[in-house]
């Protein structure tokens, strides 16, 4: 018998062996090839880094495995086996060991203990059959067929790692350009669900009961799970240290503030509350990643969960879930620092059904006033966005049909495109009221809140004229406001072209929430803004610390009269606030104590029933005669180079005497405020003066 057959096919590459030989070798071995795949196991079995990956399949998964391997000894004997069909099958073999969990050297181990037991078979086979010289051509040949097994092995795992770093580079632009938690959740979840073998992802954080929220979701299973959670079908994932529902890689991630996996999702006993869902939805393996801020405390998760036992296991998969850790942190630390409600937690079915209502334009706009505080006129209205509830929602809020949900339920559903529509619909709304109104005589603007996505999208500004154009509104009526957001910062593209095309529309623009960010103060020097608006949370601890809120509002004002702005004070709820609000010098004010948002409907009938009465001179509130005494040492700092102007200044009376005066307040209250007096006269840094402010709103707090 030949052993070399000269007339073999050029598509088989390597070492020609007689295709007659192999025919004869692969019929011996035959009866004996699944003893032989045993023996290859129970070796590969005793390897520590291998033996763990065996160990996480199942009796039917162990079985098809072998199956597969004693199809690929056959396929190493077939006389026409071209190197490139060598090399496309170890690709998908490496493909898929790198989706359980086997490393790059393991696999190279494994290579080395399937040749031995290959050796073995052909030697002892071989025996039978040929001469003793066949046997080193015949290894020549599966040698180099093994070594081609091994490269394109490792070309497979190499599709899984540069796979994996399109994904990562994709998250990490996503997470530099997304303006909303929204975006930045659904942003990465779509990102995550290109990767090969994952079969669900998940962005949650836990309610004030511990269970987790799943608030974005993708992957086929994902509905289900959602669905069975809403049905209370299953066990709540819980953050619970005591309780088997947080035992899983999500609670233990959640607690231990690091990457948690369970490589054998069906077999771990800490997911059994959930195994016969993953059988439902085939489940294998999971991976929980908590999402930190700036602190370390726990603030978000990605709970993932793939096809493939051990899939969260390789090496490559590790370090990529960690950069992409990162880069989602950062992400998420910067959007929640924003004021406002957008990190707010949402369940699915709620962030679905306010999806819902926006599609089928369930909006309505409320308008709420803001007055001239020296006037009393009114000078416009904002408007504010609520979605209808409808009886389709199927929501656990919103109340019932016909209700109103307000902005903190539902803007955390909302990425960019949502707010866009938001606002087109908004504006649309606002105009066409403003309109109505004037025809019955309520002269006065509108306002509308631009939100962060604006700054670099110019489909606001031509929905602006648009809409101005379509409702033949003149563009001075309209202001826009801008929040506090970090996209207005060291972005001049946006300075020179989407600021200057808005400003051109003839449209005002008000620099919302001044006060809320330190970066607000420093825009009002370089962007060009009709108005600002000081933030509420500054005044909303008033009646509790006066001193302190008023002396932000008072130097705030100042800042923005100094550069030609108008101000408004917002979050005016009481009385005494508005009072304040006067003797600080703001020009506008808004808040409940002049009224709530109303119907448009509402708007006419309100403002021809509306009346702003203020003493300028002689306070009435608490609060409006600590601002009034606030703004009389104001102007003696501004006095101070005059001394003439300053005695003359520390013999008028302020404010806070004629309050106490009119309220027949005791005796201790009217020496505080004398000594109040002398102290300003010395300085309003210095310990006496603290003091002094500490001892008069104390003693006028016990007269309220």
């Amino acid at each position: 018998m030949s052993l070399f057959d000269e007339s073999a096919s050029p598509a088989t590459a390597g070492p020609r062996v007689d295709p007659t030989l192999l025919r004869e070798l692969a019929r011996e071995i035959e009866p004996r090839i699944a003893d032989h795949v045993e023996r290859f196991y129970a070796q590969l079995g005793t390897d520590p880094d291998a033996g763990p990956v065996l160990a996480h399949l199942g009796e039917s998964e162990l079985a098809h495995l072998k199956s597969r391997q004693a199809a690929r000894l056959r396929s190493l004997l077939e006389p026409d086996l071209a190197d490139a069909d060598v090399l496309a099958s170890a690709t998908v073999v490496g493909h898929i060991h790198a989706m359980v969990g086997v490393e790059t050297d393991w696999y190279a181990r494994a290579v080395l203990v399937y040749q031995q037991v290959l050796d073995g078979a052909v030697a002892d086979a071989l025996a039978e059959i040929a001469p003793p010289g066949a046997l080193p051509v015949v290894r020549s040949l599966l040698g180099h067929r093994l070594v081609l097994d091994l490269q394109g092995a490792l070309l497979g795992y190499r599709e899984v790692d540069a796979e994996q770093a399109r994904v990562l580079e994709r998250v990490n632009v996503l997470a530099t350009q997304v303006e909303t938690v929204a975006d930045l959740a659904r942003g990465v979840l779509d990102a995550l669900a290109e990767l090969d073998g994952l079969a669900d992802a998940f962005f949650g954080r836990p309610d004030r009961r511990g269970n987790f929220q799943f608030e974005v979701a993708v992957g086929p299973g994902a509905a289900s799970f959602l669905a069975d959670a809403a049905r209370h079908d299953v066990e709540p994932i819980t953050t619970s240290a005591t309780d088997l529902t947080g035992q899983g890689p999500a609670g233990r991630a959640w607690r231990n503030r690091t990457m948690e996996r369970s490589d054998a999702y069906l077999l771990d006993p800490t997911t059994a509350p959930w195994h016969a869902l993953g059988r439902r939805v085939h489940w294998r393996s999971s991976a929980a990643i908590p999402l930190l801020d700036a602190h370390g405390a726990p603030r978000a998760l990605l709970s993932l969960y793939a096809r493939w036992p051990g899939y969260f296991a390789y090496s490559g998969r590790v370090s990529f879930l960690g950069l992409l850790r990162l880069a989602v942190e950062q992400a998420l630390t910067r959007l929640e620092v924003r004021p406002g409600p957008a990190s707010a937690i949402l369940v699915f079915a709620d962030r679905k059904a306010h999806l819902e209502r926006l599609d089928r334009g369930a909006v309505a706009m409320v308008y709420q006033p803001v007055v001239d505080l020296r006037s009393g006129r009114v000078v416009k209205f904002e408007a504010l966005a609520r979605l209808r509830a409808g009886p389709a929602d199927g929501s656990t809020r919103g109340g019932a049909p016909g209700a109103l949900v307000p902005p903190a339920e539902f803007l955390p559903a909302f990425g960019d495109a949502e707010l866009y529509r938001l606002f087109e619909i908004g504006i649309d709304q606002a105009l066409a009221a403003l309109v109505a109104w004037r025809a019955r005589g309520v002269e006065a603007g509108v306002a509308l809140n631009l939100p962060p996505s604006s700054s670099s999208d110019d489909r606001y500004v031509d929905a602006v004229g648009a809409a101005l154009a379509a409702h033949d509104v003149k563009p001075a009526l309209l202001t826009l406001e801008l929040l506090e957001t970090a996209a207005l910062d060291g972005a001049p593209s946006w300075r020179s072209t989407g600021l200057d095309r808005l400003r051109a529309t003839g449209v005002r623009l008000a620099q919302d929430d001044l006060g809320s960010g330190y970066s607000s103060l420093l825009r009002l020097r370089t962007l060009e803004f009709d108005e600002v608006k000081i933030d509420q949370g500054i005044v909303r601890d008033a009646e509790r610390s006066p001193r302190a809120a008023l002396t932000f509002v008072q130097p705030l004002t100042s800042l923005a009269h100094a550069l030609g702005l108008t101000v408004t004070v917002e979050g005016l709820e009481t009385d005494g606030l508005v009072e304040a609000a006067v003797f600080l010098g703001a020009d506008h004010g808004q808040g409940y104590a002049i009224a709530r948002p109303m119907a448009p409907d509402a708007v006419a009938g309100w403002a021809a029933g509306f009346s702003l009465a203020i003493d300028r001179e002689t306070p009435r509130t608490r609060l409006g005669a600590l601002a009034a005494h606030l703004a009389w040492e104001s102007r003696l700092t501004v006095l101070g180079s005059s001394p003439a102007l300053l005695d003359r200044a520390l013999d008028e009376p302020c404010g806070l005497a004629r309050y106490l005066a009119d309220h027949d307040q005791k005796a201790a209250a009217t020496r505080a405020h004398r000594d109040l007096h002398a102290a300003a006269a010395s300085g309003s840094a210095t310990p006496r003066h603290v003091q002094a402010w500490s001892l008069l709103t104390s003693l006028l707090a016990e007269e309220r």
